[in-house]
């Protein structure tokens, strides 16, 4: 909604919170490994949970918009559990990103060239 308000900031104090909370959830290294510890109790629910928190196309989005406009590392990487051929949903996830969340990424750049 901030977004389509002309509001979209790098600075926003959720980002960090959000950055942790996927650290939290996908890195191996981390203490809280919580994706790791479900998936040693309830593998397809792990997949499942996977699957709705980082390989959906608007937490793709996400994502793509921290890395690419703000200079942010995401940790988490998509696997495309539900894809016949992860290589080709791998290849086409930028390019399927940046024609299906178009007027949203003119905005984000609109706004970063008026600055």
């Amino acid at each position: 909604a901030a977004l389509y308000r002309g509001e979209f900031s790098c600075g926003h104090p959720l980002i960090p919170v959000y950055i942790e909370a996927r650290r939290d959830f996908t890195d191996p290294t981390g203490p809280d490994y919580v994706w790791g510890r479900l998936h040693a109790r309830e593998p397809q629910q792990a997949k499942l949970l996977y699957g709705m928190a980082i390989d959906t196309e608007s937490i793709s989005f996400f994502k793509y918009v921290l890395e690419k406009y703000c200079s942010l590392t995401v940790p988490g990487e998509e696997r495309f559990y539900r894809s016949l051929d992860k290589e080709f949903s791998r290849r086409l996830l930028i390019p399927g990103l940046k024609s299906g969340f178009h007027k949203e990424i003119k905005l984000i750049e609109e706004g970063i060239n008026e600055r």
